[in-house]
This record gives C-alpha cells, structure tokens and sequence, in this order.
C-alpha cells in the first residue's frame, strides 16, 4: 500500500443526532491519488442503502466530498485505488462491543493515515482466527457456486433436448387428444 496521508477538515452541513459533513481532504504526498482507479467516500451500515460518493479535486492534492455522514451506526471512510493498491482513512465509526471495537471520531480536523483498505471495511475481521478456516470456507463457496452452474446447465441441457425432441403422437391442436389416424388412400381398380 502507498504511505499516504490524509488531513481532513469537516464542514457540518447538518447538526447531530443526524451529522452531515462534507470532507475536504489533502493528500500527503499531493500526487498520491492523481490517476487513481477510484479515489471517493463510502458510507454504509446506517440502515439505508450503501453511499459512494466523488471526491472532487479543488487544488492540486486537495479534494472535495459530498455530503457524508458521520452518526449513529454510519461507517464513513475515504478510500482509494490504484493498481495493486487499495487503502482507506476512516471518517468516521461508531463503537461496536460486539467486536470490541472503539468509536473513531468525526472531529472538525484530524490527519491519519491511509491503511489497507479491508482494515477499515472488515474490522470486525478476527486476527487469531488461522488462514485455513479462510481458505476452506472460500473453497466451499466456490464448490457450491460450481455446484449450482452444473445444475443449471443440466437443467438448460434437458429444457434443450426436450424442445428438439420429435412430438409424442399427441394431436398438437387438442392438447391430451391423440393424433387422428393416418388414412391411406388406396386405389380402385
């Protein structure tokens, strides 16, 4: 990951219990994030849809976001991509004892540094948990994705074969009625 920072001041659009702000963010170092895959806000987990919002570059390494909120069980960060690189800042997270985790604040201004990006979005994320669990549910997933395409595509496979097949001797204008019978002409003589 980049070794970027980020110093960020807050503009409160809307007060608490329900804070908006809008992020206006510099970059260290300035050029970091120039040619960025994607460089924006997200907000999620608040009970409504997901929120992805632009950052729009002011200044040269000086970007501004949209409105953002930064309360109740809102996770609020800045992040960035770039080649192999994703990284994010939080903005703001609420205090989760289930995890345990501590609030990370939404102060007028604040510096932090950009951290791998799944640090932020899975905090939750257990470290003493070993590799293999990871790698063995992943497998399974992956099993019963294989799983699922296989029957689909049997099941394409037989609707295929029963479309093609020749008719069954049933009358295809009065469904359940035999087909009438053949009548051969034959000659007088």
């Amino acid at each position: 990951d980049p070794e970027m920072r980020a110093s960020v001041t807050l503009a409160e659009v809307a007060p608490a219990p329900e804070r908006t702000v809008v992020a206006t963010v510099r970059v260290d170092p300035p050029d970091a994030a120039r040619d960025a895959d994607w460089f924006h806000t997200i907000a999620y987990q608040g009970g409504e849809p997901l929120r992805l919002g632009d950052l729009d570059e002011i200044a040269p390494g000086v970007y501004r976001s949209e409105p953002l909120p930064v309360h109740g069980t809102w996770k609020s960060a800045i992040r960035f991509h770039k080649g192999r690189d994703m990284a994010a800042v939080p903005v703001f997270m609420p205090a989760d004892e289930a995890i345990p985790a501590a609030e990370v604040p939404a102060p007028a201004s604040f510096t932090r540094d950009f951290v791998p990006d799944r640090e932020i979005l899975q905090r939750e994320r257990k470290d003493d948990v070993p590799r293999w669990v990871e790698t063995a549910f992943a497998a399974l997933i992956l099993l019963i994705c294989l799983g699922l395409i296989a029957l689909i595509g049997r099941g394409l496979g037989h609707l295929a074969a029963s479309a093609s097949a020749p008719p069954s001797g049933r009358d295809p204008r009065r469904p359940g009625a035999a087909a009438p019978p053949e009548r051969r002409r034959t000659a007088v003589g």
